[in-house]
């Protein structure tokens, strides 16, 4: 019975993951090459983003080799979306006295985010060794807009100051910027563009699946997959000897994945052909 409810937990949990990947890779930065120095990752929350609601951009760095200042640039489209505010209280990089950490928006669909600060080229700064969440920033959705959209995150090495007090771009480090790519979906006007979830077939002992349907677009579930009960052995067609007073069985079924079991008298132990 408990082998049962795993094997139906695991099955169950393969079908999250494959839709989990189908969508990961829209809302979240690709990993930073190995040489990089430095980087920014942004991440989209939640996945689905609807037409005139909020949603939030998580900047991070993954990778952060040192720096006594850094700035980049976040940039998107003002017709689509609307910058908000930012929410520091999880930032790794607020500083002792939390006046370490800047965001501004000089002109709209260009927000900068400095850490740090150039002072430190004179001793006056601190140093920033850490990895983990810079800021969040809140964004609004247009109304009846309904689309793909990209945040970019652009930093350049000439504004990245290393711990040496050297900038980025004089000694060849490797900045690596971010960004996230996602739909935006307007409920009034929203069609489903339909996406085949393969199914699982099930075999003698295992369970299967069932095909589903799922929206490419906006993610919503219009099929649900459901189990499929294992199918049970048909007749027993051919026996392979273990030669240790066993054999394997196998039925008629075509996946059938055989089972080891004693010989008894009278049954077939070997395949003549």
């Amino acid at each position: 019975m408990r082998s049962k409810i795993s094997k139906k937990i695991v099955l169950f949990l393969s079908v999250l993951l494959l839709l989990g990947v189908c969508s990961l890779s829209v809302f979240m930065s690709p990993a930073p090459p190995e040489d990089c120095y430095l980087s920014y990752t942004a991440e989209v929350s939640p996945s689905v983003v609807y037409a005139g609601e909020t949603f939030e951009v998580k900047v991070s760095f993954p990778v952060n080799q040192g720096f006594l200042w850094a700035q980049a640039e976040v940039s998107y489209d003002t017709e689509q979306i609307e910058y908000q505010d930012h929410d520091p209280s999880d930032s790794a990089f607020k500083g002792a006295n939390e006046d370490q950490l800047l965001v501004t928006n000089p002109e709209a669909g260009n927000l900068k985010i400095t850490v740090g600060t150039m002072a430190a080229i004179f001793g006056a700064g601190e140093q920033f060794t850490q990895t983990g969440t810079v800021t969040v920033l809140r964004f609004r959705a247009a109304e009846g807009f309904e689309g793909t959209i990209t945040i970019g995150v652009l930093v350049k090495p000439a504004n990245v100051l290393d711990l040496d007090k050297k900038l980025a771009d004089q000694v060849g480090h490797v900045i690596e910027g971010g960004g996230c790519t996602f739909n935006i979906v307007d409920r009034a006007t929203h069609k489903h563009t339909e996406e085949i979830i393969p199914g699982k077939e099930p075999t003698c002992t295992e369970p299967g699946m069932s095909p589903g349907k799922k929206c490419s677009f906006c993610q919503e579930m219009i099929e649900e997959p459901h189990e499929l009960e294992a199918t049970g052995h048909a007749d027993w067609t051919r026996f392979d000897s273990t030669h240790d007073g066993k054999h394997t069985r196998y039925c008629s079924n075509e996946n059938c994945p055989g089972e080891i079991v004693d010989c008894q008298f009278g049954e077939w132990v070997e395949n003549v052909d």
